[in-house]
């Protein structure tokens, strides 16, 4: 007889965790009041593709660039973000090795394809971003810091893949108000709006930094709305052993979902793939979209403080809230090479979402060695309740000429549909940091986590649907071995929930990942270069039991191999900064007899090329040129591997100017205007990407 433990998650309990975490930084900072503020007013424009230089204190103490010098590393400043002017973080994809777009939730929440596996939780200041059907304006980000492999021993459940942290814009040490206004194709309009400020007299006070953004328009394959809005209210304080900040962000967004296309042909299992037939440009949608209204508040708390000489103190906290409230109109799945059937529901979501972080950090030495030294506890909770009426796959519609507009909801026969699931994880961990000597750095993490998710599809009670423990460690090695060349080696591991029991009734062990990691780079004045190779194992994936069909066992095994190239040469004033990335993907213990060899959406190749810089048209318009190559190998559209998407390579361009006290920029998103795809999951997972469209803006500093 097996029993059922419940885990009683109450919202009680979450806000005593939550206020817990507040009182603390403001009873010890309380009666400090010395005052300093954060200079983020850099105009250097980099792109640090090679990614081995140290990611600074700040950004170190934020969790994710710890251990950034045995690890392949791509930090993005403002300045890149502002040139190439990404509507979101899926256009950069050509400066980040190894990755392609994931079209999670058809696209409403940001996602990728990293060596191979799925990066959907992205982190904001070190703890997990919001993580329901969201995709962060970027207008409201400082600088990007992407790690490649797991990096669970810090940040706690990442995907093998890669884990992405997002820093967020500071108040700066001047007042300054930035003021900007964008147009283009497909109806584009956009202003923004980013103001530093203080209430302070004789260097003393707060400092804060006012952010807006207003977004309209149309999406560029599908013409549909695209509507969002942004804001975001940081304040600052700095005093003589610390800082203390809080950061509260609300955003709106009501574009349509988007349930891109379908690929009409399949193959036979086992034979050559065939080139698949895309349904390019169909709509499968209600014409002008269905309703949608998602609306988001984020709030974050961040204090530091010397305890001592060399011991500092961490704490962050975050809790976010989601509502949404809205229709889906389209299809479900391919049901011949003619026909989709139908999806049509309309529901109510609503998400909270509480994290925390302390963290203990200690620079000393012991022997005559250098440590920095890091040690920590964090939890993270999440609940999401979703109720709804829906109607699946009971029409049909016409591939070629899709038509929803006849649809009726009082007349389709309604069912049900609900969700209420709840996931507590927690962690604690220890890190260092060993300098030996001018040359060697050694560097390791280890950390013990712990999940439960609580689920209930039915209305009838939450049961616990997976709980386990379990340990994850990094350990790395850096060695500057001559003047201007220096290799590195790490080996880093992580975990993923499993869900489901065994014939004995306990819980799924959660799938481990371990990647190796080695490689070597050349750094000059003009030239940075470098070259890893890897390999990433993901053990305990979740398979029907062959001798009890209600149950599952874990011993699904994905291994992927790869290599990646990066540098940047400046010869001149010019720069060019390419990368590339060759990966070999397989099932090496198939969780189903029907899986090809290759993973779904994964490319063997793909590459980005950036060539910047300035030019002089005389004396009223200095500037900077700049052009983008993204190239995607071709990829397999099914898990049995039947049919083939091809790749491609698009052209991106931009141009920024000073003329007349106002900052211009002016730019193109595919060039050539080709038609692609841009993500693929399965043959009715299909995404195409964005046609041809310029844009336009002009900025004015107050």
């Amino acid at each position: 007889m097996t029993t059922t433990k419940r885990v009683r998650v109450t919202r009680a309990a979450v806000e005593r965790e939550l206020w817990l975490f507040l009182l603390l930084p403001i009873c010890l900072a309380g009666g400090t009041v010395a005052a300093q503020t954060v200079d983020s007013s850099s105009e250097t424009r980099t792109v640090d593709i090679v990614g081995r230089r140290d990611a600074g204190t700040e950004h170190q103490a934020n969790g994710i660039a710890w251990l950034a010098k045995s690890r392949s590393l791509t930090l993005i400043d403002a300045p890149s973000l502002t040139f190439w002017e990404p509507g979101r973080l899926e256009d950069l994809t050509g400066l980040l090795p190894g990755t392609v777009v994931e079209p999670l939730n058809a696209g409403i929440s940001t996602a990728f394809k990293v060596r191979g596996f799925s990066v959907s939780r992205l982190h904001y200041g070190g703890l997990p971003d919001i993580q329901r059907m969201f995709n962060r304006d970027l207008f409201t980000i400082e600088r990007i810091e992407f790690v490649r492999g797991p990096s669970a021993a810090l940040l706690g459940i990442t995907s093998p893949g890669g884990a992405f942290n997002y820093i967020g814009k500071r108040p700066l040490d001047v007042d300054r108000t930035t003021m900007g206004l964008s147009v283009g194709g497909h109806d584009h309009l956009r202003a923004t709006v980013d103001h530093s400020g203080g209430l302070e007299k004789h260097g003393q006070g707060l400092r804060f930094r006012l952010v807006g953004a207003v977004e309209d328009g149309k999406q560029p394959w599908a013409d549909l709305p695209l509507r969002r809005q942004t804001g975001m209210l940081v304040v600052e304080r700095r005093y003589a052993l610390g800082e203390f900040g809080v950061d509260l962000q609300v955003a709106r967004n009501q574009t349509p979902f988007s349930f891109g296309t379908v690929i009409t042909n399949r193959g036979s299992s086992g034979s050559p793939a065939l080139p698949a037939h895309v349904a390019w440009d169909r709509l499968f949608v209600l014409d002008g979209g269905a309703p949608a209204d998602r609306r988001y508040r984020d709030l974050r708390v961040r204090w530091k403080h010397t305890l001592t000489t060399g011991l500092d103190v961490h704490v962050d906290v975050g809790n976010a809230r989601v509502r949404r409230d809205e229709t889906l109109i389209g299809y479900w799945t391919v049901t011949s090479p003619d026909t989709v059937s139908s999806y049509y529901t309309e529901y109510q979501d609503r998400y909270r979402q509480t994290s925390g972080r302390m963290q203990l950090r200690l620079r000393t030495t012991v022997l005559g060695l250098p440590h920095d030294l890091s040690a920590g506890l964090d939890v993270y909770r999440q609940r999401f309740h979703f109720q709804g009426v829906q109607n699946i796959g009971k029409f049909m519609t016409d591939i070629e000429a899709p038509d929803f507009s006849a649809v009726v909801p009082q007349a389709l026969d309604l069912s049900s549909r609900y969700n209420d699931e709840r996931i507590v994880e927690r962690g604690a961990w220890v890190a260092d940091r060993i300098e030996l000597g001018r040359a060697v750095e050694l560097s390791g993490a280890v950390r013990q986590q712990r999940y439960a998710i609580e689920s209930d599809r039915s209305g009838v009670g939450r049961t616990i649907v997976a709980e386990s423990s379990g340990r994850s460690w990094f350990a790395g090695a850096s060695w500057q071995f001559s003047d201007g060349w220096r290799s590195w080696a790490s080996v880093a591991t992580g975990i993923e929930p499993n869900r489901g029991r065994t014939t004995s009734g306990d819980f799924l062990p959660p799938q481990r990942s371990r990647q190796v990691e080695m490689g070597a780079e050349r750094a000059t004045d003009q030239v940075k270069a470098a070259l890893s190779l890897w390999r990433i194992d993901l053990n305990n994936l979740a398979m029907t039991d062959p001798l009890d069909r209600t149950a599952v066992i874990s011993s699904g095994r994905r291994q992927v191999d790869g290599l990646e190239l990066s540098g940047t040469w400046r010869p001149t004033q010019w720069a060019v900064s390419a990368n590339g990335s060759y990966q070999r993907s397989r099932h090496v213990v198939k969780t189903s007899a029907s899986l090809g060899d290759r993973f779904v959406g994964v490319p063997d190749v793909s590459g980005g090329l950036q060539l910047t810089g300035p030019f002089n048209l005389g004396r009223q318009l200095v500037g900077t040129a700049g052009l983008s190559v993204v190239a995607v190998g071709s990829r397999m559209g099914d898990a049995a591997n039947t049919v083939r998407v091809p790749g491609y390579v698009r052209l991106d361009t931009s141009v920024s100017a000073m003329w007349a006290s106002l900052r211009w920029s002016i730019g193109v998103r595919n060039l050539g205007n080709i038609r692609y795809v841009q993500a693929v999951t399965a043959v009715d997972d299909v995404f195409q990407g964005s046609r041809r469209q310029w844009w336009a803006t002009v900025r004015a500093e107050l």
